[in-house]
């Protein structure tokens, strides 16, 4: 009976270490899923990191590999969706034009000489007619520092739009 016993116990030993290493890790992932919970962002841009789009004649170093000539020298391309039932969309820029504030000078030397391009482009790949363009240091006209409306379309497909834009540096001579 006392050999019985002594192996009883022992087995509700090893049960009571099984049980309490499982409520050590269930705690940790409770604990984990938690903390990641408010570190996470949906859709959003915190406002000290703003996407800076500063042009395909800067360097790569500088953080735009996408419009750098030494990166990837194309656009950047925005896809709006449109949900269902939609009435009508309207896409905005706030600040569409490049420097007609005046007094600016690229980062990349001491003149003026940047622009960007603006295309809309709907659900089957064609443009579509917007209200401007280009941005550069003479128009869109009443942009500067200000939201500008490039395009307006009653009763869109619901499928997504995309917005494409480009930087160019060294194009206005």
């Amino acid at each position: 009976m006392l050999l019985l016993f002594s192996k009883n116990k022992r087995i509700f030993k090893n049960d009571l270490r099984k049980l309490f290493l499982f409520g050590c890790i269930f705690c940790i992932l409770i604990s984990s899923l938690l903390l990641m919970q408010k570190h996470t962002f949906a859709a959003s841009t915190p406002r000290n990191q703003l996407l800076k789009q500063i042009g395909s004649g800067a360097p790569t170093s500088w953080g735009d590999y996408i419009s750098s000539t030494g990166g990837l020298d194309t656009y950047y391309s925005y896809f709006i969706e449109v949900p269902s039932g939609t009435g009508r969309l309207v896409i905005r820029i706030y600040d569409a034009d490049v420097g007609i504030s005046g007094g600016a000078s690229d980062w990349t030397n001491d003149s003026f000489n940047t622009s960007c391009t603006y295309n809309v482009y709907d659900p089957n790949g064609n443009t579509v007619t917007q209200n401007f363009t280009s941005g550069n240091n003479t128009s869109p006209a009443g942009s500067d520092s200000s939201w500008t409306r490039l395009y307006r379309v009653n009763n869109p497909m619901t499928r997504p739009l995309r917005l494409n834009k480009k930087v160019m540096i060294g194009v206005l001579e």
